[in-house]
């Protein structure tokens, strides 16, 4: 297009010129010339069109809807992907926003892929909703587990018992995420019992971390004698410290109670370990 060309199309409003090699540096200089003799904004990174991108979600009308849809079809992968990204956080059920983020989704790059499941998964959309689900379970890497912290969000009912199943997949990955996206939703607490049963199973370390550092923030007394259990591996112990930290505070009787019925040898390690100080500086008291 050149630069009358430009010129003459009163609805453009913004130009993204984001040159590379000679060819296009040769380009940019008479680009960027006809849109200052425009009155056109003009940005010439990446960095640039991608905070443009953001700008735009704060703007929450219909035509900005439609400009980030139309920055799905950018050539640059990464203003792709910021669009799914903004237009994700409005969490519309605009059909026409949905039916873009699940083209880029079947479609794309994977950093866009990544970004677009999770953009549907804010979505209200049944069929937003029902992509994000089949995404968790079919898809495979780094998709799939973007569409797993993607079910944080669902409100269908099918979200939080595929999050308990995904808590036992044999890739640890999975199931950290599946953790992570339980402790988002509201309805987390229905899910304690089956995170707690986590520990009693063999998992990786980071797994363990994160579960019980999730029923430390869900306050899950339920859980005292499973996070107990636990107490001889070195790896938990600031986990687990932590939790009996908030056992102690919020349900005192109870720790009290656990320790009573666990071991000689669990009581002098969860002892010991509460004589350290907490990363916070502060000494805990278990009693």
């Amino acid at each position: 297009m050149t630069g009358v060309q430009t010129c003459a199309l009163p609805i453009l409003q913004l130009v993204m010129n984001t040159p590379s090699g000679k060819g296009a540096r040769t380009d940019e200089g008479r680009i960027r010339a006809t849109a200052v003799a425009c009155g056109i904004p003009c940005l010439t990174t990446i960095q640039a069109a991608q905070a443009a991108v953001r700008a735009m979600g704060h703007w929450r009308s219909e035509e900005s809807k439609t400009l980030l849809i139309n920055l799905l079809n950018d050539e640059d992968m990464w203003v792709r992907a910021e669009a799914a990204d903004v237009l994700g956080q409005s969490q519309t059920e605009n059909e026409n926003v949905v039916r873009a983020l699940l083209d880029r989704f079947q479609n794309d790059t994977p950093p866009v892929r990544i970004a677009s499941v999770k953009a549907l998964g804010r979505c209200p959309s049944p069929r937003a909703q029902t992509a994000v689900l089949e995404a968790a379970e079919t898809e495979s890497g780094e998709v799939r587990l973007a569409a797993i912290e993607a079910l944080a969000f669902l409100s269908d009912s099918r979200a939080l018992p595929r999050l308990v199943a995904y808590l036992k997949d044999k890739n640890w990955q999975a199931a950290s995420a599946a953790l992570g996206a339980v402790g988002e939703r509201s309805d987390a607490e229905k899910a304690v019992s089956e995170i707690s049963s986590l520990l009693l199973t063999p998992s990786d370390p980071i797994v363990l971390r994160k579960a019980i550092a999730l029923l430390s923030s869900l306050s899950a007394r339920n859980a005292l004698s499973n996070v107990l259990s636990l107490a001889d591996d070195d790896a938990l112990h600031e986990e687990i410290r932590s939790f009996v930290y908030v056992m102690g505070k919020e349900h005192p009787k109870a720790l009290e109670s656990a320790l009573r019925n666990s071991s000689p040898k669990t009581r002098k390690l969860v002892e010991a370990m509460m004589s350290q100080p907490r990363a916070d500086g502060h000494f805990s008291e278990t009693s």
